[in-house]
């Protein structure tokens, strides 16, 4: 069994890398879906490009990175409340 060989970026516009999907990224890694390679901020632009390796399409990483978002978005909205 081969490790994650889909070559995958994606680019943040300033700002909109929040702190949940950050930690999107990470759990995905732990989890073994996705190798985070380099992450980069555009000297000028200051986009974040986030260049990974995955074991599935593209499409479905976002997905799931999305899905892992809201979830965390979720249990720090529960945690502030009590």
């Amino acid at each position: 069994m081969s490790g994650p060989d889909i070559e995958c970026a994606d680019v943040w516009h300033p700002g909109t890398l929040s702190d949940a999907a950050a930690l999107a990224y990470k759990l995905l890694e732990v989890q073994g879906r996705i190798v985070i390679q380099h992450v980069e901020v555009g000297r000028y632009s200051e986009r974040v490009t986030v260049k990974y390796l995955a074991d599935i399409p593209h499409e479905w990483v976002r997905e799931l990175l999305g899905r892992a978002k809201r979830e965390i978005q979720e249990t720090s909205e529960k945690g502030v409340r009590a």
